[in-house]
């Protein structure tokens, strides 16, 4: 049974939630960036409607995957490499079920190139991890 006593304090509940949007806008940024880089700045929007109609489920993927391999923990509690192979990780199979949510989807919404989801891959492992080494050495 779920027990209202066992809530995390207010401070810390606020901290999740804004380590919750930073990564969502490292998410898209990451996703926006491979756009560009991909289509040498200019982004066709055929090719990027895709994202615009299921941004939200990507999102919501990330996130969930990452908190399955505990990128939500207190950063200082975590070794660098554990929090490095843990980003890795986290970002690679968020990748994947990315890839997967789109080409489930592609009736409807259409292709998006395999080429972004492999430069957001790179930019996503680069921002979230830098965040993660930023938070804890900046507390």
């Amino acid at each position: 049974m779920f027990s209202f006593t066992k809530l995390p304090p207010p401070k810390e509940i606020l901290r999740i939630i804004s380590w919750l949007i930073a990564d969502i806008i490292f998410i898209n940024i990451s996703f926006y960036s491979a756009y560009l880089i991909r289509f040498k700045g200019v982004i066709k929007l055929p090719a990027f409607m895709p994202y615009l109609h299921l941004w939200p489920h990507i999102n919501l993927a990330h996130l969930i995957i990452f908190s399955i391999f505990r990128l939500y923990r207190y950063p200082q509690r975590l070794v660098k490499r554990e929090l490095f192979i843990n980003t890795v990780n986290a970002s690679t199979i968020s990748t994947l079920a990315s890839m997967s949510i789109v080409y489930t989807m592609r009736h409807f919404w259409g292709f998006m190139p395999s080429s972004v989801f492999a430069i957001a891959l790179v930019f996503n492992i680069i921002l979230i991890y830098g965040w993660r080494v930023f938070v804890r050495y900046d507390i």
